[in-house]
Formats: structure tokens, C-alpha cells, sequence
């Protein structure tokens, strides 16, 4: 069932000249040990906003950011008990809806610096251009934690999807502080269009399998070009 909050809140910027929006989508692979899982990933662009939706069998997160990557809006749903939507207004997120069973209504204070919600949209301004470093905020979807994370871009790497050899930019996530030296992460767009084509990190205490999420196979995004 659709939640009309998240319609209301999510489509009026897209409604107008929709036809003439640029709209693409993308199928990922993720597995941790011994779980496979897929799921779709849909970037729909208007104007200055850029509407990004990623569903798969029990999830689905719907995300409004700038074209330059900035998070505005985002909202998740999996399975029954959880469908939550935050917004960021100035310099104040707002959670509200349902976690795990339970209603929540809070607020989360930050500063100047670039809420960055679906990574594998808003990491892809920093694999291109002069800036190969930034400092942003993110929340765990897990635990609706906010969290200081820093990026930076790594260089190029030939990497090898499938048996399939793609060019790509590397950009590396850590958290800020101390911990950086504790937890890293790992993204990978292709260089000739920028597209996420895959990812490495552990979510978990040490001895988690690392997460893998890989670009499809069998998506139309692959091109003989880069084979």
C-alpha cells in the first residue's frame, strides 16, 4: 500500500514537463556471505532535483536530492514495521513515522556541511571535478544514528565485474574522528558516465562478512565498450 505521506512529500517538484525528465534505471547484485539479494535503482531528474528510488523484495527507500548531491528528503519502508521519512530543513533533520515497531519523532541538529543520504548518488559529484575530498553527514538506516563521514577520491582503477574489465574512479569513505582508522568503505563509478558500478565495506563488529554490491550482468548498462 503506498504511504501518502511519502507521495505527498516526494512528487509535486516532478509532476511539471515530466515527460522531459531524464530517467534511468539499474540492477545490483549484493551479497554478504552467504545472502544474495538484488534490487532495482531508478534515478528520475528534473530541473535541479533529482528523484532516486532503489526497491527490492521487502525495501524500498525513496530519495529527493540536488544535482550536486545534497540530500533534501528521504524515506524507507521494510516490511511491516518499519516506513519513516526525513527532511532536512536548514540545519535540522526531522524523523517521523515508525522504527522497528516503534513511533519516532526526533530531531537531529547539524551543520553547513552536506546531508548525503543514497551514497551511491551523491558520492558521484566527488569522482569527477577538482575536489577529491569532503566532510558530510549521513544517517544509518539500521540504527537512525547520524554520523560524520569523510570521502575521498582514490584515482582510477581497472576492475573486473563478472569477467568483464570496467574503468572506474574509486571514492573511499570513513568516519570522521578517531574511527577513521577503524572502519572504511568503498565506491567505484565508471569513468566514461559516471555510473555506480559497485561497492565493498562490512556493516558489523569485526568478523562480519564484507558486503559486496556489484552492477548487474545482465543490466542494459553494460556496453561492449567496456569490455
Amino acid at each position: 500500500m503506498k504511504n501518502p505521506l511519502i507521495t505527498f512529500l516526494l512528487l509535486p517538484a516532478f509532476l511539471p514537463g515530466l515527460a522531459a525528465a531524464t530517467n534511468l534505471s539499474y540492477t545490483y547484485r549484493e551479497i554478504t556471505g552467504a545472502e544474495s539479494k538484488t534490487f532495482n535503482w531508478e534515478l528520475l531528474e528534473k530541473g535541479d532535483q533529482v528523484l532516486i528510488t532503489s526497491s527490492g523484495a521487502e525495501e524500498k527507500l525513496v530519495n529527493v536530492c540536488r544535482r550536486d548531491g545534497l540530500t533534501l528528503r528521504w524515506s524507507v519502508t521494510q516490511g511491516s514495521d518499519t516506513d519513516f521519512q526525513a527532511e532536512r530543513i536548514a540545519n535540522t533533520i526531522s524523523l517521523r513515522g515508525r522504527f522497528q515497531g516503534k513511533k519516532i519523532e526526533k530531531y537531529l541538529n547539524i551543520d553547513e556541511r552536506p546531508w548525503f543520504q543514497p551514497l551511491s548518488y551523491c558520492l558521484r559529484t566527488l569522482s569527477r571535478g577538482d575536489t577529491k575530498t569532503l566532510s558530510f553527514w549521513t544517517i544509518r538506516m539500521d540504527t537512525l544514528e547520524l554520523v560524520a563521514m569523510q570521502a575521498e577520491r582514490r584515482g582510477e582503477e581497472l576492475i573486473r565485474i563478472e569477467g568483464k574489465k570496467i574503468e572506474t574512479r574509486r571514492v573511499e569513505i570513513r568516519k570522521e574522528g578517531f574511527l577513521s582508522v577503524m572502519w572504511s568503505a568503498n565506491y567505484w563509478f565508471r569513468t566514461d558516465d559516471n555510473v555506480f558500478v559497485q561497492y565493498r565495506g562490512t556493516h558489523g563488529f569485526p568478523g562480519t562478512p564484507e558486503t559486496h554490491v556489484t552492477l548487474s550482468r545482465a543490466d542494459s548498462a553494460w556496453t561492449d565498450s567496456n569490455i
